[in-house]
């Protein structure tokens, strides 16, 4: 599982509208936390209108903003427990969710 992002596999799509035309968010910005988001690959694809272009985007909607920061930080807590606990590229925890619901939406 080598993936762009730690948050989903669909970097193709918006995460929020599913339009498959996107840019790149840091889901942690700033100046420093922009690097460690790279390094950590803490991005999520989103669309024009969802990244900076319109009143819902990551970048004008406080609600937002801090809903793709906790989703950011959801990413990161996991993977470093994942990184701790395992060797590999595995997940299991995305295996379990996908035993439990039939699928993964990330």
């Amino acid at each position: 599982m080598n993936r762009n992002s730690i948050v989903t596999d669909y970097m193709n799509f918006c995460m929020i509208c599913g339009k498959p035309i996107v840019e790149i968010h840091h889901g942690l910005s700033g100046t420093a936390n922009r690097t460690i988001a790279d390094e950590w690959k803490v991005l999520l694809p989103l669309c024009p209108n969802h990244h900076n272009s319109s009143k819902m985007s990551v970048h004008l909607n406080r609600e937002m903003e801090v809903l793709s920061k906790q989703l950011s930080q959801l990413a990161v807590e996991k993977e470093i427990y994942r990184r701790q606990l395992f060797d590999d590229d595995s997940d299991p925890a995305r295996d379990q969710f996908r035993k439990l619901f039939g699928k993964s939406f990330l």
